[in-house]
């Protein structure tokens, strides 16, 4: 079963600043990610207004293997930039 979402890009008027994610906002940047999906596809996703999706939550399965190395590349990341 899938669900389509449209989600409206943010207003530009309203702020130049990046739009503060919901959890399910947050939760889809993070499926995406385990996924190897490009990190500037990623944070684009930044420019669009998650607020009608507070009520929702994002429901997801990933195997171990891919939680791990997803937690690795995170590691590898963050070390790379201290």
């Amino acid at each position: 079963m899938v669900f389509i979402i449209d989600i409206p890009r943010a207003d530009a008027g309203r702020s130049s600043s990046p739009t503060k994610l919901t959890p399910f906002g947050e939760e889809l940047c993070y499926f995406l990610g385990a996924q190897g999906m490009d990190g500037n596809l990623i944070r684009s996703l930044q420019n669009y207004d998650f607020s009608e999706t507070a009520p929702y939550g994002f429901v997801h399965s990933m195997s171990a293997n891919l939680v791990f190395l997803f937690s690795l590349q995170l590691c590898v990341g963050i070390v790379k930039t201290l």
